[in-house]
């Protein structure tokens, strides 16, 4: 039941598809064996319009799998949603490229017509606004596919802004000279309904930018715990949000800041109140540090499933990178059983709530520092590595636990390494990484 609810956004885009293969049957496939010059012209014009079309329905879907609040409706769990919104940016590629080259063959322009844009008449402006979605859409796809990793959050994130004028050029220009789809009754209604809904969307999502939606939270406590490191406590003015344990909310400082995710560290069911652990690096959460007792914030959730499948007495290990102990606090708290903890820091200093977390574990903590030479129980100098898990674990007992792991993406990376090496099954490992 799980799997199939992971699939079903995947399952809706290809069900929205199918029905534009209808227009396939406009291609006058009598043509073949009288005039094979006017079958390629009609083949080609059709299957440029078809390739429109469904580069315009992965735009589309990847529109509708970027808003949360929608894409929420698939689950807690937004991994399976975001990876599907990645492939289809990825491979939407294909047919939006595929479109505009197969119409410049059809009427057998120049690549210079490509990017000429023409304003001289109400057909050629529809077209040049084909042209400049076209333009848009390589923007966003080369910063996301190719140099997300290379450019910082904000300046990414205003180049994803232009998805919004995107899409609403491409259903402009689709609407007006999309000469296949006007002729067909069913596929004109289909796009239609989904033209109005995405201008539904929009407006929606404008007004969830500028608060709605958001619960407001007010600072009551602040704690310097670590390096750069510090607990804030907010109160929900009002009614606030119930967070499960592992879960994580979005934080806006005002109207019109960026939002940023963090993880829910603790929950208060009685006062509602609520903690996060948040290192100070970048922007955003240095601007945190200017916080007062009493100013406000807003917070969008919750979201997320991590550590559900721990959430049991079932053996497990959980390795936490820096900052990334938030998810596992609560988890201790109330299923510490059989619980191994690898707390991996720089110093024995940035191991937050490190004392109730030995309270709660016993023998089954350990501090794996990398930049400090201390000793003492459970503590071990060194960088997290596979000797390490094999030696705090024993070599015997690795497979008999579920592993989960919660860090930087590169340090991620290494620790899945480690753990494939030690034969550990990609089944029993789960991870959330985290970064500003």
């Amino acid at each position: 039941m799980q799997k199939l609810k992971n699939n079903l956004p995947a399952i809706l885009v290809l069900i929205t598809m199918l029905p534009f293969l209808l227009l396939l049957r406009n291609i006058d496939w009598s043509l073949w064996s009288t005039d094979r010059g006017l079958f390629w012209d009609s083949f080609v014009f059709v299957v440029a319009n078809l390739m429109g079309l469904l580069g315009g329905m992965f735009l589309y879907w990847q529109y509708i799998l970027g808003v949360r609040f929608l894409a929420r409706l698939f689950g807690e769990n937004l991994i399976h949603t975001n990876k599907l919104h990645k492939a289809l940016g990825k491979y939407g590629v294909i047919f939006v490229f595929g479109h505009v080259f197969l119409v410049r063959m059809k009427f057998l322009q120049e690549y210079i017509w490509i990017v000429t844009p023409d304003f001289s008449s109400t057909f050629e402006t529809y077209v040049s606004l084909g042209r400049i979605a076209y333009f848009t859409f390589w923007a966003v796809w080369i910063s996301s596919a190719l140099l997300r990793g290379r450019i910082k959050y904000r300046p990414w994130r205003y180049i994803h802004y232009l998805t919004f004028p995107l899409l609403l050029f491409v259903f402009l220009h689709s609407r007006a000279i999309g000469s296949n789809i006007l002729t067909n009754d069913a596929l004109a209604l289909i796009w239609n309904i989904m033209y109005y809904l995405f201008i539904f969307i929009f407006v929606f999502r404008v007004l969830r930018a500028v608060g709605l939606g958001a619960e407001e939270y007010k600072l009551v406590a602040r704690d310097e715990v670590g390096d750069n490191i510090n607990i804030y406590t907010f109160k929900p003015t009002k009614a606030g949000m119930k967070p499960k344990i592992g879960q994580y909310a979005y934080m806006k400082t005002d109207l019109i800041s960026a939002s940023h995710p963090f993880t829910v560290m603790d929950y208060d069911p009685e006062t509602e109140e609520v903690k996060f652990g948040i290192k100070s690096e970048g922007k955003f959460t240095e601007k945190l540090l200017d916080y007062e007792i009493g100013d406000t914030i807003r917070l969008a959730g919750p979201y997320g499933a991590f550590t559900k499948e721990g959430q049991n007495e079932k053996p497990k290990v959980l390795i936490a990178g820096g900052i990334g102990i938030t998810p596992f606090i609560r988890l201790i708290r109330e299923y510490g059983q059989d619980t191994i903890l690898i707390n991996c820091n720089r110093t024995l200093e940035d191991a937050i709530y490190r004392n109730d977390l030995v309270d709660i574990l016993g023998d089954n903590y350990y501090d794996v520092l990398s930049k400090e030479e201390t000793t003492g129980r459970n503590i071990i100098n060194s960088r997290c590595n596979a000797e390490v898990i094999e030696q705090v674990v024993g070599k015997d007992n690795l497979e008999n636990y579920n592993y989960f792991l919660c860090a930087s993406p590169g340090f991620l990376d290494s620790l899945k390494k480690d753990l494939k090496e030690l034969g550990i099954p990609a089944q029993q490992i789960y991870l959330e990484e985290f970064s500003i």
